[in-house]
């Protein structure tokens, strides 16, 4: 019977997504074990580097992705700009760091800027989202003609902006508004 090159296929997707799928842990103790890795994020977060993670498996990978969003673990732009240089899938989310300085963020926009426009908008719609990128960034994103998923959260950003901000009367007036 010939049936191996049909199945081959199928056999191939069940070795790759096995183990990437099953894990031996219940899962009370993988999420034991994610916590404690980010609470040891949250105390050093060079701690990836220094004690030698895989970053790119699993549970460190999504515990590293999940750390840049949380505001407990303190990233400076140092270990940022190596998570950013040293895993390229990590790119999009180093973004999200309340860490990530103005200047970082500016360095970094370009180059997002430009992958948007060809490859993925998802770096530039978390450098966008971040507090942290100067305001002039953000609205250049909000009026191009970037794809829609670059656009939606620049717009969003500028929106959260305008409702921390003072209200109108007490706001410095800018002329070319008054022309407006």
């Amino acid at each position: 019977m010939v049936t191996a090159p049909i199945q081959t296929p199928f056999y191939l997707l069940d070795a790759v997504s096995s183990p990437l799928t099953v894990s031996k842990k219940p899962a009370s103790q993988a999420v034991a074990e994610k916590q404690r890795l980010l609470s040891s994020l949250e105390n050093d977060p060079g701690i990836a580097f220094k004690e030698g993670w895989n970053l790119e498996l699993s549970p460190w990978w999504e515990v590293i992705i999940a750390s840049f969003s949380d505001q407990k673990v303190k990233y400076n732009d140092d270990l940022l700009e190596k998570f950013h240089r040293q895993y390229p899938g990590l790119r999009d989310s180093v973004y999200c760091s309340r860490g990530a300085s103005k200047e970082f963020l500016v360095r970094h926009f370009d180059e997002e800027y430009q992958r948007c426009q060809n490859i993925s908008y998802t770096g530039l719609a978390n450098l966008v989202s971040n507090p942290n990128t100067p305001l002039d960034l953000v609205q250049r994103v909000a009026s191009s003609n970037l794809p829609f998923g670059a656009i939606e959260p620049a717009r969003k950003a500028l929106a959260g902006r305008r409702s921390e901000r003072p209200p109108e009367s007490s706001a410095p007036v800018n002329s070319a508004e008054l022309k407006q």
